[in-house]
């Protein structure tokens, strides 16, 4: 047998499984000119966020009096620094590193408790299940805003209890549509089996 008859009648090759970058909706997303810049900003602000901080000649605690109300692009304060002489550079890259690990350390609890509570509700019919989503539906009545205000009036403020007041006000969409799921799971043919 010569080779092109073994390559004639070898089996086809399956194309293997597109890539997330060849995928078409990442294709379709770097047309979007908006979007790409978008997210390059979104991407920057976080890295700078992250790392800038550590960069900088200065934190964003130390206090230089002679500094005080220095405009912008004088000397080393590239955005100038406050009424204390507190480099405003160092202070927007800190409070934008707070802000980030509170959403998300807020968006983590949030999904684990409205994860579990919707499966919980969603596999367990009756009583149980109804229960969970009764107390679901009466946790959404209360405006999130009333709610964060009487809570943190009672509680003292630090980064932990304002993660913890987050999360706690905004777990049940996230329980409603995992129980919507689970319930709709429940009945399909492989669970079943």
């Amino acid at each position: 047998m010569s080779n092109s008859e073994l390559i004639s009648t070898a089996e086809p090759r399956l194309a293997p499984p597109p890539s997330f970058w060849n995928s078409p909706g990442f294709r379709r997303f770097r047309r979007h000119k908006l979007a790409v810049f978008g997210a390059t900003a979104i991407v920057l602000m976080t890295l700078a966020c992250i790392i800038g901080p550590l960069l900088l000649p200065y934190n964003d605690t130390f206090i230089d009096i002679r500094q005080r109300f220095a405009p912008p692009f004088s000397g080393p304060h590239v955005l100038g620094t406050d009424p204390l002489g507190r480099d405003i550079l160092a202070r927007l890259l800190m409070a934008g590193r707070i802000s980030l690990a509170v959403g998300f350390s807020a968006m983590v609890i949030s999904m684990a408790i409205g994860i579990c509570v919707g499966m919980v509700a969603g596999f367990y019919e009756g009583v149980i299940g109804a229960t969970l989503m009764r107390f679901v539906d009466a946790m959404l009545c209360f405006p999130s805003i009333f709610l964060l205000l009487a809570i943190s009036a009672l509680i003292s403020p630090s980064v932990p209890s304002i993660v913890m007041l987050i999360a706690m006000t905004s777990w049940m969409e996230v329980a409603r549509v995992v129980e919507a799921q689970m319930r709709s799971l429940r009945t399909r043919d492989f669970a079943v089996a």
